[in-house]
């Protein structure tokens, strides 16, 4: 199959055809968390997108999951290849023309990443991860196309692959929070890592900002570190010492997971909750639904919630229920057993 030709791309999860359908598709994927993988080429790369341009970055990555293999890809299929995602899933409460704006951005942008050859010839290479893109005013999707360079990082996973939950990465705010949130991914079941203050300053290309070790803290680790502990499954201490100098120039994390999400998490529910309140709370609107399943776990009713839900969207696969009457039912839930008011 031509990279041209790639009628398998999916625009995005937000179709609004039916209830059901909805319904049926946000089952599926929560159904399995939409754990995702992300090669760890990707993961060490040099980049400085904004929270926007690497949410596309995420979207990209979704849509390559079924191409990823272990080991070299072939060039003459995927030169130039397609992918469409959905300005609707991206824009929130933005204005569509401010998603746009960032992936003409990421186009105009280079990133970098490392490879070694023959064991010990160490390169860099530098490629945009957009090559051109094309949008058709009056629709809600957007194709993109990425060239092979940037192609053969993110689909060989020869050099090992992060896994990591695609809602909660979507989720976050900060640029900061979702590139250290892709690290600990990478690390947590090793329990931490470590880098220079160099390294680090290169990966996140911020070797011309925060020159001062507390402007750093303050600026891009205090904030991430707060925010994947609020709301990701997985989060982060770190320490910055002198290693062998009289400046401080090395970093150490240590990675933790997040107990309460992550026993929820790993039954699936977090996300099954989640996943049935877009159908009531769309997530382009805003983030309601996410702000409501996060309280209900808070509070310790998550499975309670679930088991509601569950003969609802039962009900709705069936086509027993309208969307109507499942976004009335499901307020009415809310309100009179949980408290939780629309």
């Amino acid at each position: 199959m031509r990279s041209n030709s790639n009628k398998n791309a999916k625009s995005s999860l937000n179709s609004n055809t039916s209830c059901c359908i909805c319904w049926k598709i946000l089952y599926l994927c929560v159904e399995t968390k939409l754990i995702l993988r992300q090669t760890n080429k990707v993961t060490n790369a040099r980049y400085d997108f904004t929270a926007l341009e690497k949410d596309v970055m995420y979207l990209i990555n979704r849509e390559l999951q079924k191409y990823q293999k272990e080991g070299d890809i072939e060039k003459n299929l995927f030169e130039e290849f397609k992918v469409v995602i959905s300005i609707k899933e991206l824009a929130g409460t933005r204005h569509h023309r401010e998603v746009l704006d960032a992936i003409e951005n990421m186009a105009k942008q280079v990133v970098k990443f490392e490879y070694t050859t023959n064991g010990k010839d160490r390169h860099l290479l530098g490629t945009p991860l957009i090559h051109w893109f094309h949008h058709k005013y009056g629709t809600s999707t957007v194709e993109l196309w990425v060239p092979y360079n940037a192609l053969k990082f993110m689909l060989n996973t020869a050099s090992g692959f992060t896994l990591y939950n695609h809602y909660i990465a979507l989720g976050l705010k900060s640029k900061y929070a979702k590139r250290l949130y892709d690290l600990c991914c990478e690390y947590k079941d090793t329990g931490g890592f470590a880098m220079s203050v160099a390294k680090f300053r290169a990966m996140f290309m911020l070797e011309k900002q925060y020159s001062d070790i507390t402007a750093l803290r303050q600026r891009a680790l205090d904030p991430a570190r707060k925010e994947l502990r609020s709301d990701a499954d997985v989060w982060f201490d770190y320490s910055i010492t002198k290693k062998d100098s009289r400046s401080f120039n090395h970093m150490a994390f240590k990675v933790y997971s997040n107990h309460n999400k992550d026993t929820a998490a790993d039954k699936g529910v977090y996300n099954k909750v989640w996943g049935f309140l877009t159908i009531s709370f769309p997530s382009q609107v805003d983030d309601k639904a996410k702000v409501i399943a996060d309280t209900l776990l808070n509070h310790g009713t998550i499975m309670e919630a679930w088991r509601k839900f569950e003969r609802i969207a039962q009900g709705c696969e069936a086509k027993e229920m309208t969307k109507k009457h499942v976004v009335n039912t499901t307020i009415k839930i809310l309100r009179e057993d949980f408290n939780i008011k629309k």
